[in-house]
């Protein structure tokens, strides 16, 4: 199905959609917690302590300057139909933690993940609000909660609560169909309409 279409059917509640809660990300990518179908405006609360570390480093410029990622992670899973400008905000709601966060399409085979320059943010200080903007292709994405304190150390600062808001205005996410059950539907709507059209003919003929 074309973007066009995708937006045209979400069109009415793109600008009006609630924002939608869950209840913590998932321990690895494979339990990601997969946000909800429909338009992108996407809110939850949720904490990183007792989490392992899966990533513990990034490609250079991710989110700043430090490639480090060694604390507790949590993730969030978001495909997405129709793509567009999507901007993460997490607020470190717990005192005295030092949240790191990015957006990657690796799995946990891969560490140094991240999709490029600015696809992350770290401030390099504690209780600071981290926020970055990053346009996103239909495709699947997974938004890491991270730090950069270690979680076998002892720093408080690896862990910690907070809260995140993701959102993109006209950016749809859902399930996104296998290649093989496109290609099957196209294969279906084909013959629908050439059915559809002989019996056209067919009525034509007796008139």
């Amino acid at each position: 199905m074309k973007p066009s279409v995708l937006r045209s059917l979400f069109a009415g509640s793109l600008a009006a959609a609630p924002a939608v809660a869950l209840a913590n990300g998932g321990d690895t990518f494979l339990s990601a917690t997969v946000i909800p179908n429909g338009p992108l405006n996407f809110m939850d609360t949720g904490t990183t302590i007792g989490f392992a570390s899966d990533i513990d480093s990034l490609l250079p410029k991710v989110n700043g300057s430090y490639t480090a990622v060694a604390g507790a992670d949590v993730f969030y899973r978001l495909d997405i139909l129709v793509g567009g400008t999507v901007t993460f905000t997490l607020d470190p709601t717990g005192a005295n933690w030092d949240p790191s966060i990015y957006i990657t399409q690796s799995s946990l085979l891969d560490d140094n993940p991240g999709l490029g320059v600015g696809s992350g943010d770290d401030n390099g200080g504690s209780n600071i609000t981290e926020s970055f903007s990053f346009d996103l292709a239909p495709g699947t994405y997974f938004f890491a909660i991270d730090s950069f304190y270690s979680v076998t150390g002892t720093n408080v600062l690896r862990e910690g609560t907070f809260g995140v808001t993701i959102s993109g205005p006209g950016v749809v996410v859902g399930i996104i169909p296998e290649p093989s059950s496109v290609a099957l539907l196209g294969v279906g709507l084909a013959a629908a309409g050439g059915a559809l059209w002989r019996r056209r003919r067919a009525g034509a003929a007796t008139r």
